[in-house]
């Protein structure tokens, strides 16, 4: 029991840092407008977490991204994926030289979202 409790813990603790450096690598990084192509938060998972696919343009070109956060509980990913409806439109972060890497910072969705985001991201 205390090795899945502590299993748990590390695999949440890699996923908050994983996020945190893609938020802090991503600060300087051009931004545009995207859209949401599908989100959900799969059942039953040890590990819950919640996935939002997205499109957007860079240069003039169609990208695609996903973003995935973690959660404990599979109520809290799945009230995360709630926030992110198809077709809703988000900012996008990505690296100038290379477009199709790109990022979704919690600040960016503020400006964007009709619901307050700070409790969920």
């Amino acid at each position: 029991m205390v090795g899945l409790i502590l299993d748990n813990i590390i695999v949440f603790l890699y996923r908050i840092i994983r996020t945190g450096i893609g938020a802090y690598r991503s600060q300087a990084w051009l931004a545009t407008t995207g859209e949401v192509e599908e989100s959900n938060a799969p059942e039953h998972e040890m590990y819950p977490f919640a996935r939002v696919s997205y499109s957007y343009v860079a240069n003039g070109v169609d990208h695609s991204g996903i973003y995935i956060k973690g959660f404990w509980y599979d109520s809290s990913a799945k009230g995360f994926a709630a926030h992110f409806p198809s077709r809703r439109k988000i900012l996008v972060r990505y690296n100038p030289d290379i477009p199709a890497q790109s990022f979704l910072r919690k600040d960016d969705q503020a400006g964007i979202a009709v619901n307050d985001l700070t409790s969920i991201f």
